[in-house]
């Protein structure tokens, strides 16, 4: 790793991230998720300056939902409500560290539309289809 690079600040506020994304679900969904978990680069070892890039890579958070249930149901207006969560996020990360390094982006997927998708699960042994 490039001595420069500030890996402990930057995989510190990825953490904080994290945890703040886990107290919003909690609070505004934890009816409706039945887990989330963080996945990619963000929460890999980091060997080298490229392996995670402040402002450019984001923190994958897949989401299943409970069956039958979605994110924003019986909600009016689900694209306000969505603008007001991010902001939420931005403003208690923000609170956690008021001076960071950079505000980790967030790409939040919903695993369940991709269950009925024959590709997206890999079978323990994956054969090439000919």
């Amino acid at each position: 790793m490039v001595a420069s690079y500030p890996l402990a600040e930057a995989k510190g506020e990825v953490r904080s991230c994290i945890d703040v994304w886990k107290s919003i679900f909690e609070r505004h969904f934890g009816d409706v998720i039945e887990y989330a978990y963080a996945k990619g680069s963000c929460v890999k070892d980091w060997e080298s300056p490229i392996d995670y890039v402040p402002v450019l890579s984001d923190v994958d958070i897949h989401v299943k939902l409970w069956e039958g249930r979605s994110l924003f149901e019986g909600i009016e207006q689900p694209f306000k409500l969505g603008l007001d969560v991010s902001a939420e996020y931005e403003e208690e990360f923000l609170r956690i560290d008021p001076e960071p390094l950079h505000v980790p982006r967030t790409q939040i997927v919903i695993l369940n539309p991709h269950f009925s998708e024959p590709d997206f699960f890999l079978p323990s042994t994956y054969r090439r289809r000919t």
